[in-house]
């Protein structure tokens, strides 16, 4: 019998949020505590129109666990939903191995389905991936990425004609999305051809004691090849190397693009279906995720 309680609590509290600040210090062993009502930040826009949840696991007033979820808006077979990422997740280092995590996600997976929600999804560390799958029985879809070098290179091997069947594949709604990361105070860049529209942000990077930039793409909607190419002639005016993307492999929005490779640094995306079944193809990028 566990001797935790489970409930929602409101991280724009200022008390709650100071208590869940000081947990994920003792869980990840960080001698600064984050700045206040970061977390609330990143998984909320104004007035939580997006309605993401946050669990905390506690004795009596003491916080041993927490987990976020970040709800954001996705569209399929011409209807939307609210899905919600899996995040924020700690346990305090003296009640491990206790099914603190476990149970908060059970838990989050009762109310969720309880609001509609479509389905859970996520990337997750070395530690929790086996537990959503095994114990939580999580699906996997590979992550993939691609980088696109900022020079003269032949259209032909980058980009193929594509074709994007909206009804047979969930896709969540970017420019909420850009919001939810501005909000956040992320430095990010929108561009838009058209129906068409794209977001990302410059990332620095140091290689073989070398400083350069290149520009992530967070996550796409793109109507037409043509568009993609000049949106993408926008990006490469920029003082960047080369493009990147990270994305499920599922996307339909991959096709554009050749020359796909396995994201070694990146464990696969994982997903539960809620109020759906199971959808083959997902259009997610890693923009969705909170740490981008």
């Amino acid at each position: 019998m566990k001797d935790y309680k489970i409930s929602l609590v409101d991280m724009s509290d200022s008390k709650i949020d100071l208590k869940v600040r000081k947990l994920v210090n003792l869980a990840y062993q960080s001698d600064n505590l984050m700045e206040p009502f970061r977390i609330h930040k990143n998984i909320s826009l104004e007035e939580n129109k997006n309605k993401s949840i946050f669990l905390v696991a506690h004795i009596n007033n003491d916080f041993v666990g927490c987990n976020g979820f970040i709800g954001n808006k996705f569209f399929y077979n011409g209807n939307s939903f609210h899905c919600y990422q899996s995040c924020w997740s700690a346990t305090h280092p003296s009640h491990q191995k206790k099914g603190i995590f476990v149970n908060i996600q059970q838990e989050a997976e009762r109310i969720l389905r309880k609001m509609g929600a479509g389905m859970i999804f996520g990337l997750p560390n070395n530690n929790s991936r086996t537990i959503f799958i095994n114990k939580l029985g999580f699906v996997e879809r590979s992550c993939d990425y691609l980088q696109i070098p900022n020079l003269p290179i032949p259209s032909s091997m980058i980009f193929q004609q594509s074709y994007h069947d909206e009804y047979s594949s969930i896709r969540c709604d970017e420019k909420e999305v850009f919001l939810l990361k501005k909000r956040s105070g992320k430095d990010l860049h929108e561009f838009s051809v058209n129906s068409s529209y794209l977001w990302g942000k410059i990332v620095k990077k140091k290689k073989f004691g070398l400083n350069f930039n290149y520009f992530a793409i967070g996550g796409y909607r793109i109507s037409n090849l043509d568009d993609l190419k000049e949106i993408l002639s926008k990006i490469r005016k920029m003082n960047i190397l080369y493009v990147e993307l990270v994305s499920c492999k599922s996307n339909q929005g991959n096709s554009f693009f050749k020359n796909w490779r396995n994201s070694k640094g990146n464990n696969p995306f994982i997903f539960k279906f809620l109020n759906l079944n199971e959808i083959k193809d997902i259009n997610i990028f890693l923009g969705t995720i909170d740490v981008f």
